[in-house]
């Protein structure tokens, strides 16, 4: 596993190549760029970082903000293109999506402040000055569907998508477990408690670089009080009358349906 921003002599027929600029990736038709698209956007000098990456044969770049994209490109939002791709391009966009803005950001070394470069055998960054090996961030979170027989509770967060109603998330801090942070988070959102908490399953989510661990959780007792910093309300649902909802290609969505068809 390793980058190279020399990536010329590494690609084959199989590489997949991705361009983002924010939260978007851009798109010819329906698919992501192609290998001669990629090489003019570079050429051209429009793609910030680019690189490739041996383990997973893609490369990837920043489309530079000041950069003209016409014709047959457009720029999809990445949610939407999870939404309307398998598993896989969504696992390898994502993984291309991350390491892509995490390169971006992270240019200098931490300890020393010396340009990093490419580590030659890692997935990682390297001082050449101080020796440290600098590897991409990654933040656990949780993301929780609470039930209550026949309904589910669900919350339109006050600073994110306003007309989505989403299960109940939040970082996981130091010292306290995945189960630890489903009720602590639960109880500062909504003021209730929850028991039987069970782990569902899990997904790199890169708004901007979280794993998020997904749980359902069964309400035990209390009433619904919004934080009002991060709620902006939050409701009973019956399984059978939902509101509009994450789409697909979240696990908030894998949740929510899986509960809601499969009981």
């Amino acid at each position: 596993m390793a980058f190279y921003s020399s990536f010329i002599n590494h690609i084959d027929c199989k590489t997949v190549f991705f361009i983002f600029r924010g939260r978007n990736i851009l798109i010819k038709g329906e698919e992501t760029v192609s290998k001669n698209d990629f090489l003019a956007f570079n050429s051209q000098k429009m793609l910030e970082k680019a690189f490739y990456e041996s383990e997973y044969n893609y490369c990837a770049a920043i489309l530079k903000e000041n950069a003209s994209v016409q014709g047959e490109f457009l720029e999809m939002n990445l949610r939407e293109y999870f939404a309307t791709h398998n598993e896989e391009a969504i696992h390898l966009s994502s993984r291309a999506k991350g390491i892509s803005q995490w390169r971006h950001s992270t240019r200098f070394c931490s300890f020393c402040a010396s340009p990093l470069d490419d580590d030659k055998e890692l997935s990682a960054l390297y001082c050449p000055s101080c020796k440290k090996q600098i590897f991409p961030r990654i933040e656990p979170a949780t993301i929780t569907l609470v039930t209550r027989g026949e309904e589910i509770l669900l919350a339109r967060h006050a600073t994110r998508i306003q007309n989505l109603w989403a299960c109940l998330s939040g970082f996981i801090e130091i010292g306290e477990t995945a189960e630890q942070c489903v009720k602590r988070e639960i109880a500062e959102e909504v003021g209730i408690k929850v028991k039987n908490v069970t782990y569902r399953a899990s997904q790199s989510w890169v708004f901007p670089d979280q794993l998020m661990f997904a749980f359902t959780a069964e309400y035990e007792s209390g009433e619904i009080k919004e934080q009002e910093s991060e709620i902006a309300e939050a409701k009973w649902f019956h399984r059978t009358a939902l509101p509009e909802i994450p789409p697909k290609g979240s696990v908030a969505y894998n949740l929510i349906t899986t509960y809601c068809r499969g009981k």
